[in-house]
């Protein structure tokens, strides 16, 4: 069973009777039975709502298609519900918008206030005779098979992300500047617990509608990366990017590629653990140490990325501390300072580390085959282990035991009497 099928088929309180009602063109009884008309338009308002906001009627949940696409997913039912009449009480209600007029409703929206908005919504259903003469809404359009935005599910959308940021609650009087200064990919990513999934086109129309409708947050791209603010709610602050929180979100950049390389080391440092481990309990003396080699490299890189991500962390956590301008630019100077520092490292960039464990692994490939040659040839037996040259394993009991007992091997070897 389909997903919207399974919804239908989950409604309750859907008899018979009511089938009959919803599921037919309705829109004939409007005169003569206004009531079940009332009723029809009502329950089908509320499952192109619900059903958009859950995803089902297609990849999109902000925006949907027109009545005659919706018709065609319903084909399955067998009957033909009057859709247009619907999708006019939802347009008329300020459910849903075309999309190619959407920026010129959240205008609208902003210019009256989102309040006002909401107000004259609520005003259609009870005054609807009167609605011909209200200016705020646009004459109807013709229904025909393009696209629409659904308003109640960005505004669910934005009120879920209302209450994770605290971003115009009262008891929220200081915001962090790092806090409030995205990336596209971070906005998402933070986003994603609180509204799920949203395709790109559900992402575009989201952040317009808390751009320009909501009037929350200010967008711009930098070096092809579109970049989110979100906005104090002091009207007076500045309602900008500036120049400081481009300086703020590079740094905060150079931080993600940071937390990458250490999660890439860790596991590169682990790999050679394991790897020191196996040829050791092989007693392959040459390419155990190799490995030991390349884990100390590993860990000494480790450490300097480290101590490059704990600068940055104490940067920003300056900037966000600082109380007047003046420490701002003071703390945004060292980090500046620092940044530019780390981008000398020659070691920062992923390339290069990748370039230098790609040449190390070439190597120990070939040492393998060495080693391989004169294990074959009998030159490795009787070998022994140093454990000072092998440095401290993650299992040094286990480790000290199998030396020992190859030294005693070995002694008892040559206490044997010749023959």
């Amino acid at each position: 069973m389909q997903p919207l099928e399974a919804y239908f088929a989950n409604l309750p309180n859907l008899t018979s009777s009511t089938f009959q009602d919803y599921f037919s063109d309705f829109s004939l009884v409007k005169k003569h039975n206004p009531e079940v008309y009332d009723r029809a338009v009502e329950f089908w308002k509320n499952v192109i709502i619900e059903t958009s906001r859950k995803g089902l009627l297609g990849e999109d949940r902000c925006i949907i298609e027109g009545p005659e696409s919706l018709s065609e997913k319903l084909e399955y039912l067998e009957t033909e519900p009057t859709l247009d009449c619907v999708f006019q009480e939802l347009y008329k209600s300020g459910l849903i918008t075309p999309l190619h007029s959407f920026s010129t409703t959240l205008t609208r929206m902003s210019s009256s206030s989102f309040l006002t908005f909401s107000l004259n919504s609520l005003l259609y259903v009870f005054i609807s005779p009167l609605r011909s003469t209200m200016s705020f809404f646009a004459p109807t359009p013709s229904f025909s098979d393009s696209l629409y935005v659904m308003m109640p599910t960005l505004e669910s959308l934005a009120q879920a992300v209302d209450k994770h940021y605290q971003i115009i609650t009262i008891n929220k009087e200081v915001y962090n500047v790092t806090e409030r200064l995205f990336t596209l990919k971070e906005f998402k990513e933070e986003c994603k617990a609180v509204v799920g999934e949203l395709s790109d086109k559900d992402w575009e129309v989201f952040l317009q509608y808390l751009e320009i409708g909501k009037e929350w947050i200010i967008t711009t791209i930098i070096d092809g990366v579109k970049i989110i603010k979100f906005l104090p709610k002091d009207k007076t602050a500045v309602r900008e990017i500036t120049s400081t929180d481009r300086g703020i979100i590079s740094m905060k950049s150079t931080r993600t590629t940071l937390l990458e390389q250490i999660s890439a080391l860790e596991e590169q440092i682990k790999e050679a653990q394991r790897q020191a481990q196996k040829y050791i309990h092989r007693k392959q003396r040459l390419p155990a140490l190799h490995r030991l080699k390349q884990k100390k490299d590993l860990t000494d890189l480790l450490h300097k990325r480290q101590e490059s991500l704990d600068t940055l962390d104490d940067i920003l956590l300056r900037i966000d501390s600082a109380a007047t301008d003046a420490e701002v630019l003071e703390a945004y100077d060292l980090g500046r300072t620092t940044l530019s520092n780390i981008h000398k490292d020659a070691n920062i960039t992923p390339e290069t580390v990748d370039e230098k464990l790609d040449a190390l692994r070439d190597i120990l490939a070939d040492q393998e085959e060495f080693d391989q040659v004169i294990k074959e040839s009998g030159e490795l037996s009787g070998l022994r282990i140093d454990e000072e040259e092998l440095e401290a394993d993650q299992h040094p009991r286990e480790l000290e035991e199998r030396m020992t007992n190859s030294r005693k091997n070995t002694e008892k070897l040559t206490r044997l009497p010749a023959f």
